[in-house]
């Protein structure tokens, strides 16, 4: 694995630059580099790397397709506003520099951002469709949750993320990332999985009962089995596999 870029931003070396915003506020350092891009190569450019700031892992270039050319991408590289890792058997990847990242996306305004994780979900939403990748997982549970709490959409990859979580015995990591979707479930959100029969919903919150079954509160595994077994008979009726087996995990807490 290879990093492509020279230690400098906009003719500075790293050291140069950090001791010139040494002890200065975020506001200022956000001002100060925004300044210096947007002076020298464009407000393009500046637009582009602002809307790229959304990924907080490493990405390969299709990721960045409706935010601006691969110019623009390999422009950032060579100032090292971008990083570049060329990865064996693989297509590179980039992201923005971790020193300006999050100054530069918090200058967007929150309509901004909010689309900007609209983007960043849907590319990850794709690419989990074609490969098995636990930290994009996490990402497009991150991103789903950023917009509008796009809840169905986190609950479709929390699921298999909180599976591998419980597989290799981290049920409060488990319990955690399925916990923060399960808070946010509104009756509206459950209407909308009634009416289109979103299995992922109920699927959720049967998860999240096991989980903390695994963690030894039986009061909460009962609270989260019984809010999954409520959907899954509004779905298909009590005798449905799916809905006998979230009555079966049900039963067999409460005989404990």
């Amino acid at each position: 694995m290879v990093k492509s870029g020279v230690p400098f931003v906009l003719g500075w070396d790293i050291g140069s630059l950090q001791t010139a915003l040494k002890d200065k506020s975020e506001e200022y350092r956000q001002t100060y580099i925004a300044e210096l891009i947007a002076g020298t190569h464009g407000k393009d450019f500046f637009d582009f790397m602002k809307s790229a700031s959304v990924y907080r892992r490493p990405v390969d270039e299709t990721a960045f397709k409706k935010l601006g050319g691969p110019e623009l991408l390999e422009k950032g590289v060579s100032l090292t506003l971008f990083e570049k890792e060329h990865i064996t058997g693989h297509e590179p990847v980039y992201w923005v520099n971790p020193i300006i990242r999050d100054s530069e996306f918090a200058t967007l305004s929150i309509d901004e951002q909010r689309y900007m994780h609209r983007i960043a979900y849907e590319w990850y939403d794709k690419k989990l469709s074609d490969i098995l990748d636990y930290n994009y997982m996490a990402e497009a549970v991150y991103h789903a949750m950023s917009y509008d709490e796009n809840i169905r959409g986190a609950a479709k990859h929390a699921i298999p993320l909180g599976n591998y979580y419980g597989d290799i015995l981290l049920y409060l990591d488990k319990m955690r990332v399925l916990q923060d979707i399960a808070d946010s479930i509104t009756d509206e959100v459950k209407e909308d999985a009634i009416k289109e029969k979103d299995e992922n919903i109920p699927i959720l919150l049967n998860n999240l009962g096991r989980a903390w079954k695994d963690l030894g509160d039986a009061k909460k595994a009962i609270e989260y089995y019984t809010k999954s077994l409520e959907i899954f008979i509004k779905f298909y009726g009590p005798e449905h596999p799916s809905t006998k087996r979230v009555q079966k995990n049900l039963d067999i807490l409460k005989k404990q």
